[in-house]
């Protein structure tokens, strides 16, 4: 057998078998258009004003350690919270695709 359809075989096996990555941030880190566009992609509606003031809440001195701080952000409201499905890591608070409800628009 030939070396390099092995090698090829195994190469496509890899690709199509391999997990797809969700696309993540943290709360406390991403810029206001990397929270809209990772949600975006995962079929998640980020109002832009949303997140741009979860950066103007960030930038005033507050972190995101629970969903309670997030919460508190101008705009967010319940039902969004819940689609965002933020994940506390205990140091941070994580934008969590793989939690979300089957809820997906806002």
């Amino acid at each position: 057998m030939n070396i390099k359809a092995v090698l090829s075989a195994i190469a496509l096996t890899a690709v199509f078998t391999a997990p797809a990555m969700a696309a993540s941030f943290s709360f406390n880190r991403a810029d206001a258009d990397r929270m809209v566009n990772f949600a975006k992609e995962e079929g998640i509606s980020l109002p832009k004003d949303v997140a741009e003031n979860i950066v103007k809440y960030r930038s005033e001195g507050h972190q995101f350690l629970t969903e309670d701080d997030l919460a508190k952000v101008p705009g967010m409201t319940p039902q969004l919270l819940m689609i965002l499905s933020p994940e506390e890591t205990g140091t941070d608070l994580l934008f969590n695709p793989e939690g979300s409800s089957g809820m997906k628009a806002y």
